[in-house]
């Protein structure tokens, strides 16, 4: 790689004092043994598979001391180990330097490394945002090591603070606030282990000056262009002036709480719902009868299953936690022909355009349903009064969205609206007799996948009441003195013949 010749190239003209660096591990190997790293990284790095292990250095203190504390107690990991370094391109000169530096350490300690530099940007000003460089690396990371790889990461314990900050800042929960972990699993199933974070970040340059160990110094550290930054050099401190020397343990130790509370849940989660992710729906009921903290967790992970991340913005979120936590009957927007949808019974994930399966439902006055095209039936009990029966009886009601039905009082409403089935028969107002409903569809020139669509309301022994477009059954006309009647209403922006 270019990267790799520009270090070697800049190695040898910068005429690089020699540094036994295989002494240095051993200096600081003795001053942090095994049980000073996190005891979690240790018994993963004891067991990792055969893929590839990545060190990641960029050449300042943390990452220089990462790979030296890695080489000495995993002596095991050596014979695949490779020192990863990535250079933004934002430092031209001085990012040669450390990457100098990086070719030295690894080539001192018979590692193989790999180094790669991005497009780079201008002025500090036109810097891209911390996310976008986060991307960045782990693109190269996942690059250089491949399928089933471990990444050691350099984090340590003031990056624990600077990182509780940044995200208690944004609005985080309880697995948010716990980063960055001792061990967790990154985009694509890179494990990343972090073993300094029980390490300060001065306790750890001290150390290195102590033995002699070369770094560098990152000059974008000093930016305000970066919210870390602007944390690290001015809200950081001031915490810890207000509360004491003991705030990064502190700190550490609230997100190790953290850390054990997200994974409760999570065990929570997989015994009460478990597969949650792969459900068409849930039910409302087991929603409506657990704390709302866990509500969130249930819908975010049934969100996510269903669309590859969270479709929803915060505020609808919101909004979709309170519905249902009340009635369950709405509809909501989760992207382009995207619906989140409650019936009252059950809450699903609807897209227009695509064909679903979808059973028999019950209609109960009250209740409105949603139906798999995001089209909505809702059944009511209603008293005409003589001019609203007489706009019925003339026949000003538009019957691709409303239907009324002769209903006595004491009549049980077991009504049926379900897909359209062949063989289906019709008798609508003022039809001489009954025909197929196929037969109807096809005189209106109502489009196949339309008809997959439309309900068709029956009373359960398969006689139809109502369909969408159609005048309503002749054997429940409404007559003069008609009074108690049923309302169906049927909710669509596409009419019969979309």
């Amino acid at each position: 790689m270019a990267g790799q010749r520009n270090a070697r190239r800049l190695k040898e003209e910068a005429k690089m004092p020699v540094t036994d660096w295989p002494a240095k591990a051993a200096l600081l190997a003795h001053r942090w043994p095994a049980r000073r790293l996190r005891p979690e990284v240790m018994a993963a790095a004891a067991q990792l598979p055969d893929g590839a292990v990545g060190l990641a250095c960029s050449g300042g203190a943390d990452s220089v001391a990462l790979v030296l504390l890695v080489w000495a107690h995993f002596p095991t990991l050596r014979p695949r180990s490779r020192v990863l370094c990535f250079d933004h391109g934002l430092r031209p000169g001085e990012a040669e330097r450390e990457r100098a530096l990086v070719a030295d350490l690894a080539d001192g300690l018979g590692l193989e490394w790999v180094a790669e530099r991005a497009g780079g940007g201008g002025a500090a000003e036109e810097w891209p945002g911390e996310e976008r460089l986060r991307r960045e690396r782990l693109r190269f990371f996942r690059r250089s090591l491949g399928a089933g790889a471990a990444l050691f990461l350099g984090h340590q314990r003031d990056d624990v603070v600077e990182t509780f900050l940044m995200r208690a800042a944004r609005g985080s929960d309880a697995g948010g606030l716990a980063a960055p972990r001792p061990v967790n699993r990154g985009p694509e199933g890179l494990l990343l282990l972090r073993p300094l974070l029980d390490l300060g970040r001065t306790e750890i340059r001290e150390a290195l000056a102590e033995a002699a160990i070369p770094w560098r110094d990152d000059s974008s550290n000093a930016s305000s262009h970066w919210l870390r930054n602007r944390i690290r050099s001015g809200v950081a401190p001031a915490w810890e002036a207000a509360c004491g020397e003991g705030l990064g343990q502190g700190v550490a130790l609230t997100r190790e709480l953290l850390e054990e509370t997200e994974a409760a849940m999570e065990v929570w989660l997989e015994r009460e719902f478990p597969g949650v992710e792969t459900k068409d729906n849930l039910l409302l009921a087991g929603l409506r009868r657990i704390p709302a903290g866990l509500r969130r967790r249930v819908l975010l992970r049934w969100l996510g299953g269903r669309c590859g991340g969270k479709p929803l913005s915060r505020t609808a979120f919101d909004r979709l936690l309170h519905e249902c936590a009340g009635s369950g009957n709405f509809r909501m927007s989760a992207g382009r022909n995207r619906f989140v949808v409650g019936d009252g019974l059950v809450l699903r994930w609807d897209q227009v355009g695509r064909e679903v399966a979808w059973p028999e439902l019950p209609l109960r006055p009250g209740l409105r349903w949603f139906l798999p095209d995001g089209a909505g039936l809702a059944c009511e009990r209603v008293k005409l009064a003589p001019e609203e029966r007489r706009i019925i009886l003339d026949g000003r009601v538009d019957p691709r969205r409303e239907a009324y039905l002769a209903w006595s009082e004491e009549q049980a409403a077991e009504l049926w609206a379900g897909p359209w089935r062949p063989g289906a028969r019709y008798r609508p107002l003022g039809a001489p007799g009954g025909r197929k409903l196929q037969d109807w569809f096809t005189d209106r020139k109502v489009a196949p996948r339309r008809r997959r669509t439309l309900p068709v309301v029956h009373d359960g022994t398969g006689e139809v009441l109502w369909v969408p477009g159609f005048a309503p059954a002749e054997t429940f006309r409404l007559s003069s003195g008609t009074t108690p009647a049923l309302k169906l209403t049927y909710y669509s922006s596409g009419g019969i013949s979309s």
